[in-house]
């Protein structure tokens, strides 16, 4: 039976230290990377917001603009509810997409406001359980974020934004098409009260 070598618990040393600060450094590209993106990706979803904004409500799009997302996240469900040419269905899916853009925001706060660091994680012996790059809250230390869930969630706010665009193409076809059927129905009215009126000429004459 093969003898199994139990892993040596991991202490400080210069040594140790040294070489995690060097892989430190050398992922502050991707780092740098993902962030970036993540901040690209959410002026997309604010740009968005808005242009739904002034297409559903344009007597609202200047003052849209002063609002912070979270505000203009409310007025734009706020909008979206009191609007009669949209189905039930249509207005639960895009008040879906406003609660999670609520929800990714909070973490977008955590990842532009605070720096990431080099942490390491230790018992009560000081034996160290991870060592890594975090971004970790100024505000709240429990709050920590590192690489890959940083890559998780750009995935999520890309995905994110297109259902967010998406829930808007279908509102705006949906609101479409209401406008085209009172427009042809206003037409028949109006095709059928001129036909009354010659009609009633012609009688008369």
């Amino acid at each position: 039976m093969a003898e199994t070598t139990k892993k040596r618990p991991q202490r400080f040393t210069a040594a140790y230290v040294e070489k995690v600060q060097k892989q430190h450094e050398a992922d502050r590209n991707k780092w740098a990377f993902y962030i970036g993106h993540i901040v690209l990706t959410f002026t997309e979803i604010e740009d968005l917001t808005l242009d739904t904004i002034e297409w559903f409500s344009p007597s609202f799009h200047e003052f849209s603009k002063t609002l912070l997302l979270e505000k203009r996240l409310e007025l734009l469900s706020t909008i979206l509810d009191s609007h009669d040419d949209l189905s039930d269905d249509s207005k639960l899916a895009f008040n879906n997409s406003i609660k999670r853009v609520r929800k990714l925001a909070s973490k977008r706060n955590l990842i532009v406001h605070n720096s990431v660091r080099l942490i390491f994680t230790t018992d009560s012996d000081s034996v160290i359980l991870s060592a890594g790059g975090l971004i970790s809250s100024a505000r709240n230390e429990e709050i920590k974020m590192n690489l890959q869930q940083l890559i998780d969630f750009l995935d999520e706010s890309r995905n994110c934004y297109i259902e967010l665009f998406n829930a808007k193409n279908k509102a705006h076809a949906q609101i479409r098409n209401a406008q085209s059927i009172r427009h042809k129905q206003e037409h028949r009215r109006q095709s059928a009260a001129l036909r009354r009126a010659r009609k009633k000429i012609e009688i008369e004459s």
